[in-house]
């Protein structure tokens, strides 16, 4: 062998050596950088949970105080006779239900601390107490308890809000760690992120009587007290919407300054940011319903709709986030506004997935002049004492919202959705499943019946 060949075989060799060495880098660099992603992905998920934990508690204490001062407002009334017994009667019903799902959401905290913990359940009892005063006529007794209870809400206010920065400050400081991290990689990824529309939600306050002559400085506490509880009631609904914002803009910025590095754990981010982004819009679009049919002003325009077809659009965004939910639906032709039936059908199904069992599907049959249509999963379901208020506002399943993320409307909406076509929106408990059902007239029935109703 030449003195040439024996250098151009131990280049070789070199070159082999080097590029096994790289290669050996490159996929340890890899490997780093996907058990950081997948790591950082579990730690913002658990503070995405706890957030959304502690927005809710804000928003809840925030309307039991504003439903408390509405309370208190129409005992000073009713004291004065401007009142009826009745509007106190109702105002009271209201914080009572607001007080259930406070202590709902206080029965579901994380680790908090006992000093919290007990402002928490100090807020919750007084509140009852003062409803409790209101109702029996002790108006002077009400107003100074509610007066007191003021401490203890800024106790649980601040509280809340310093832990609320804490977990701002964890999910800050892992983004921070992912991106030093990203530096060690060439690759940028661009997501657009949705936008999200915040819309103000008004409350609605009305009263039968006018103002006559009263106690004027009772009169003026109770009204500066439920107008800044109205405020923070406000404010604590965009905190509902700035979860799955946060959630949204977490994932993303792992991805950006990660990268695909890991494809399993870049999919299962973009298919957080989908879902937490579809939730957002379903959340707007729930409380914009909600505003009309408040208001009366919600314009349905039925016509002759394929069930089918409405069906899968609905399925089609959770089949490509890897969600498995079977169909089984019979063709037919329903009379339905297309847009509504979408949203009643895109309600159940978040419901379904989120608070039912593993196994969810949705079953579509015609039983005479009728689509009977349930989706169905093989979840728990609700306590019995819970079931016969399902379909009312801000109702809880006695661990956490039915509509997550949100302010518990989801299947209030769907239910008057239903009605305001001529349906119906029924919830059973059948052999350890559970069943949201739904009917709908067929469009040919229902044309025929126009037709006749009209001539």
């Amino acid at each position: 062998m030449s003195r040439s060949e024996d250098l151009t075989g131990g280049g070789r060799k070199r070159l082999l050596a080097v590029s096994l060495g790289l290669a050996f880098t490159t996929a340890a660099i890899g490997l780093a950088l996907a058990f950081t992603t997948a790591s950082g992905t579990r730690q913002v998920a658990d503070n995405a949970r706890q957030l959304h934990w502690t927005n809710a508690a804000i928003g809840s204490s925030a309307l039991v105080r504003a439903a408390n001062a509405q309370a208190v407002f129409f005992a000073v009334d009713r004291a004065a006779g401007v009142a009826s017994a009745d509007s106190l009667q109702r105002a009271a019903a209201e914080a009572n239900r607001a007080m259930e799902s406070f202590h709902q959401i206080i029965e579901t905290a994380p680790s908090i601390s006992s000093e919290l913990r007990t402002s928490l359940d100090l807020y919750y009892a007084r509140a009852g107490k003062v409803v409790e005063l209101a109702t029996t006529g002790e108006v002077e007794e009400a107003l100074a308890l509610n007066e007191t209870n003021e401490s203890v809400f800024s106790l649980v206010e601040t509280g809340l809000r310093s832990q609320q920065r804490l977990i701002q400050d964890r999910i800050a400081a892992t983004e921070s760690f992912a991106s030093r991290l990203a530096s060690l990689t060439q690759f940028a990824v661009t997501l657009l992120i949705p936008g999200g529309a915040l819309v103000a939600y008004r409350f609605i306050v009305r009263r039968q009587l006018r103002e006559r002559r009263i106690s004027f400085e009772a009169r003026l506490k109770a009204e500066q007290d439920l107008n800044r509880a109205k405020d923070e009631f406000i404010a604590g609904l965009s905190h509902e919407f700035r979860t799955p914002l946060t959630s949204i803009y977490g994932f993303s910025e792992v991805l950006l300054e990660g990268g695909f590095i890991d494809p399993d754990s870049s999919l299962e981010l973009i298919g957080l940011i989908n879902t937490e982004s579809a939730e957002l819009s379903r959340m707007v679009e729930d409380l914009l319903v909600a505003a009309r049919l408040e208001a009366e002003a919600l314009s349905i325009q039925p016509g002759a709709t394929d069930i089918r077809h409405e069906i899968e659009a609905v399925v089609a965004p959770w089949a490509r986030a890897g969600r498995n939910i079977q169909v089984d639906v019979q063709d037919a032709l329903v009379w339905a506004d297309p847009l509504r039936l979408r949203q009643v059908i895109r309600n159940l199904l978040s419901n379904a997935l989120k608070h039912g069992g593993q196994q969810v599907g949705i079953w579509a049959r015609i039983e005479r002049d009728q689509l009977v249509c349930s989706i169905v999963d093989n979840g728990l379901g609700v306590p019995n004492d819970i079931a016969g208020k399902l379909f009312e506002r801000f109702v809880h399943d006695g661990r956490r919202a039915l509509l997550a993320g949100s302010v518990g409307l989801g299947l209030n909406i769907a239910r008057s959705l239903m009605l305001e076509m001529e349906g119906d929106l029924v919830y059973e408990r059948i052999r350890e499943t559970t069943w949201f059902t739904f009917r709908l007239p067929l469009a040919a029935e229902a044309s025929t019946a126009a037709l006749a109703a009209s001539l």
